[in-house]
């Protein structure tokens, strides 16, 4: 096992949500993972962030510092309602990758 693949060890800590206490489902997983790999991790986004922040669109609101699910809904629904205003047609094409990634065969990820 090298130096990198301890960094991917982590501890995991079931939380209750609600409900039955005996039922798996009312728990949802926590990742403990190595403060070495935080910390590492919080260097190369301090790095490469304004780089990346430069080439994303502003509508881009996954995984970046100050945007959310909340803002990304706000802007959305301003866009929606100004063009409501302006009597202009909405078209919106909503798909669910929620479960795409269960198709996927967990072997080849790890490696």
């Amino acid at each position: 096992m090298n130096f990198l693949s301890v960094w991917k060890i982590m501890s995991v800590t079931p939380v209750f949500k609600s409900g039955d206490l005996f039922s798996v489902i009312n728990y949802r997983p926590i990742s403990i993972s190595s403060h070495i790999a935080n910390i590492f991790e919080s260097f190369v986004i301090n790095q490469i962030g304004p780089s990346l922040n430069r080439i994303l669109i502003p509508q881009q609101h996954g995984f970046r510092k100050g945007k959310s699910t909340i803002t990304s809904s706000v802007l959305f629904s301003s866009f929606i309602l100004d063009d409501f205003e302006d009597n202009d047609q909405v078209n919106v094409i909503l798909t669910d990758f929620s479960k795409e990634f269960d198709t996927v065969p967990h072997n080849i990820l790890s490696n």
